[in-house]
């Protein structure tokens, strides 16, 4: 998955989407997630003072959605691509 890649989420209903606003969208970034408790436990570990451990979280995926024009962030295992836009790298 890359930015500029049409995605839609792929475990909600279609109908709901298209409710939402959701039913498609753009890729234009990505982050990384890590919940409380993961952030508390590595905030815990040795030898990485003063935040902790650098675990790696799950990636999120910032779209702009074509129906709401709106921007948000979806887990990057609940996405679909589909259609890729050629600017891999």
């Amino acid at each position: 998955m890359y930015p500029g890649d049409l995605v839609r989420i792929k475990d909600v209903s279609q109908q709901t989407l298209f409710e939402e606003g959701r039913s498609m969208g753009v890729v234009v970034g990505f982050d990384e997630y890590r919940g409380p408790r993961e952030m508390r436990q590595s905030r815990m570990a040795f030898g990485y003072p003063p935040y902790g451990s650098p675990r790696k979280g799950e990636t999120i995926v910032k779209v702009l959605w074509s129906g709401s024009g709106k921007i948000g962030w979806v887990l990057k295992d609940r996405l679909e691509i589909v259609a890729a836009s050629g600017m891999q790298t």
